[in-house]
């Protein structure tokens, strides 16, 4: 089966259709991406503010997000976001049910994130080990804060766990890496966007 016909029948991403394909081959890590322009095709804005459906937008921005992996390959998803001109709320940041308002992961991969987080708290709780207790609860924290600056999170984490990467390390360094480099529009994902529609 073709990355096209695969990811029709998984992405289900209401409002959008998958344009462009582009799969991105092995880094130095041996990570492949596949990277999956959405095209619009609804006609019509529904309002995050009221709920109302719109005729019009105000304005569009790019938007760049990180969704569930196809086939144990990272998805990474870029499409242009637009904002209702609702007659009741003025402009509004269109609501979809795939994704917050705000956010940089679709909906499905924030509950599996929050699935895995529920999972993993307890273990380290109970898991005697002192530096990963203190990093679980500053993670407590910084949640329920919901602090915003996550580059220089992912730097107390290493400060918490020196010395040699391991696997659990490896894995927090990939994290810091698609915080502080994911969030970024690369001039060589216009392609991947094309034009506005609406």
């Amino acid at each position: 089966m073709s990355w096209e016909k695969c990811i029709r029948v998984l992405g289900r991403w209401t409002g959008y259709e998958p344009g462009v394909v582009e799969v991105r081959e092995a880094d130095e890590r041996g990570r492949r991406e596949v990277w999956i322009g959405l095209d619009r095709k609804a006609s019509r804005y529904r309002c995050s503010g009221c709920g109302q459906l719109c005729a019009r937008y105000h304005d569009t921005e790019e938007r760049e997000l990180r969704d569930l992996p196809i086939l144990c390959v990272a998805v990474r998803l870029f499409l242009w976001r637009f904002r209702a001109a609702c007659s009741r709320c003025g402009p509004r940041l269109e609501a979809l049910e795939w994704l917050e308002p705000r956010s940089r992961v679709t909906r499905r991969m924030a509950e599996d994130v929050a699935r895995a987080w529920e999972d993993w708290l307890p273990r380290a709780m109970e898991s005697g080990i002192a530096p990963l207790k203190t990093f679980a609860r500053n993670l407590a924290k910084r949640m329920a804060y919901g602090f915003r600056y996550d580059a220089y999170f992912f730097l107390q984490i290493r400060a918490a766990f020196p010395g040699v990467l391991r696997r659990t390390h490896f894995h927090l360094a990939q994290i810091d890496a698609q915080v502080r480099f994911g969030g970024l529009l690369h001039s060589s994902t216009s392609r991947l966007l094309g034009t506005r529609r609406g």
